[in-house]
This record gives structure tokens, sequence and C-alpha cells, in this order.
């Protein structure tokens, strides 16, 4: 019988090759999920949305060097979701945040720097996780790995064959995932600090806000 502290591995501990071999996950090179994710022809951008986001996307670019961690999450990323305002009925917004799952024998359990999730007070279904990552170059950590670990033990949470949703950030650069069964995909970067990028990004998380209703 393994050992709890065999059985328990934190999101933080995983790389994407470790999960994909743990879990038996596979990358594919699209998804329908992530597609339907990344088509937001339903959203369009106010002239305040836009003056917003250009300030928010200048201010990226002149600080993203300089800024730690919690720099970054307090002036740029908070301010960006703000902007979405995720939080409506019976959905919200969630920070550092735990959610556990055991699967294939192995306890996921950590927190997670930003969760959207059915429930009011506390996290009930996460339907989308974001992990941050403040380092562009030398990080020794995998970002995809731990958001791909984190999503498993939202899958699993969830006990739903509805698709889990994810992104990283690595600096300047966002990528989103889903989650469907066994199988998931990659979208291309998103330079947040880029202006046509910063908008594209804005658009597809406020795409998420309109598909949430038929995920929960």
């Amino acid at each position: 019988m393994a050992k709890a502290s065999e059985k328990y591995k934190p999101f933080r501990a995983w790389n994407a090759d470790d999960v994909e071999e743990t879990f038996a996950l596979r990358q594919v090179p699209t998804l329908k999920p992530l597609q339907e994710l990344l088509l937001h022809t339903d959203t369009s951008l106010s002239e305040s949305e836009k003056e917003r986001l250009r300030t928010l996307s200048q201010r990226l670019a002149a600080n993203v060097e300089n800024w730690n961690e919690e720099e970054l999450k307090l002036k740029f990323i908070a301010h960006l979701l703000e902007l979405v305002d995720y939080d409506t009925e019976g959905c919200k917004i969630f920070a550092d945040r735990t959610i556990s799952a055991e699967v294939k024998g192995k306890i996921l359990s950590d927190t997670v720097d930003v969760l959207i999730a059915r429930g009011n007070r506390i996290p009930k279904a996460p339907l989308l996780c974001i992990h941050e990552y403040k380092k562009e170059r030398g990080s020794s950590n995998d970002p995809l790995g731990q958001v791909l670990a984190t999503m498993i033990a939202a899958q699993a949470f969830n006990a739903s064959t509805k698709p889990v949703y994810g992104a990283y950030t690595v600096g300047r650069l966002w990528f989103l995932l889903a989650l469907q069964g066994s199988e998931y995909a990659v979208s291309k970067e998103f330079n947040a600090a880029d202006e046509e990028n910063a908008f594209a990004l804005f658009q597809t998380l406020k795409h998420f806000k309109n598909m949430i209703p038929s995920l929960l």
C-alpha cells in the first residue's frame, strides 16, 4: 500500500510529461471545446473597454520585466479579470483557493491562483483554472504541467463529462487550454503587452463568460 506522502503530489510538482503518463492524457492539435472558446463572434468591445485595455497593455509592456509575481497579479491580471466581471449569480471568481481530488491513486491538492467556479462563498465546480508565472525565461517549474494537473483535479471534482478550461501566463504571454475526457489542446500564445493581442484575449475571456451557463 502506498504511503500517504507518496500518493500526495501538489499541482506545482507536476510537469506535462508526468501528467500525460500518469493520467493517460493526450495532447491533440485541436479540440472542439477550445475552438468554441476561441470563436468569439458574439463579443464586441466598447470604446471604454478598448481604452482601458490599451492602458493595461501599455502598463504591462513597460513594467513586466520589473514586476514580481504579486505585482503582475495586482497591476495587470486582476484589472483584466475585473473588466470581464465574472461574478454573476451562482458563479464567482475566486483567488488562492484550494481544490483537491484523488485520481488514479494520486491525491491532487493545492491552491489555484484564480478559479472561475460555480458557487457563492466557496468554489463548488471549477470551470476555468488560471495559474500565473512571472518568469518568461528560466523558470524551474512547468506551467503547462501545473495547470494540467489542476484541470485533472477539477475534472474529477466536478464528476462531469463537460469540458474544463484552463489558462496559464508566462510574463506577458497567455495560453488557453481545454480538457475533455483524456484529450487536451493548447491555444497559440496571446501577447497581452501587444494591443491587438490584448483585445483578442479580452474578447476570448469575455466569450467564456457567455459560455458559463452551458457549463454549469
